[in-house]
């Protein structure tokens, strides 16, 4: 025991002696240069992190692994929050684990509203919407926004 006290007072010694010790400016220089270079690797992998996450969510969606598609649709959401796509699959999947599973409708039902308010003209978004009311048993507000899906829909020739 006694041994293993003076070990641990002698790192702790160690520890403190390093980290009052003075640094150089040229080491300083060369830790913020790294951070930097750190910061530009990361900067440029971002994008591709995000494309693989939603191919991921798209494989788990198409599996219908509704959990894991969600997992991988919300971290690309974290990348890139106001990213359209990724929040439109976030809702998509909150709307077919409420359909499929019954579980949180209340979370579907309230991505579809903040997206609508965020892109009101979106038609998709409101057959969406639509197409969940009617699940939930709700035929009025289905009808509602099948109304405004009518309106913002793009016209084919």
């Amino acid at each position: 025991m006694r041994k293993l006290t003076h070990l641990f007072l002698s790192l702790l010694c160690a520890l403190f002696i390093s980290a009052c010790g003075s640094s150089s400016p040229k080491k300083e220089k060369k830790e913020v240069k790294r951070t930097q270079e750190v910061d530009t690797i990361s900067a440029e992998d971002v994008q591709d992190t995000f494309i693989k996450l939603m191919e991921a969510g798209d494989i788990y969606a198409l599996q219908q692994d509704w959990y894991s598609a969600l997992f991988s649709y919300e971290e690309a959401r974290r990348i890139s929050p106001e990213n359209y796509f990724a929040r439109y699959k976030v809702a998509l999947t909150e709307s077919a684990i409420c359909q499929v599973l019954q579980e949180d409708c209340d979370i579907a039902l309230n991505e579809l509203t903040l997206l609508i308010r965020d892109f009101p003209e979106t038609a998709q978004l409101y057959q969406t919407r639509s197409q969940l009311f009617l699940a939930l048993g709700d035929t009025n507000l289905s009808i509602v926004d099948l109304a405004m899906y009518e309106q913002y829909k793009p016209e084919t020739e």
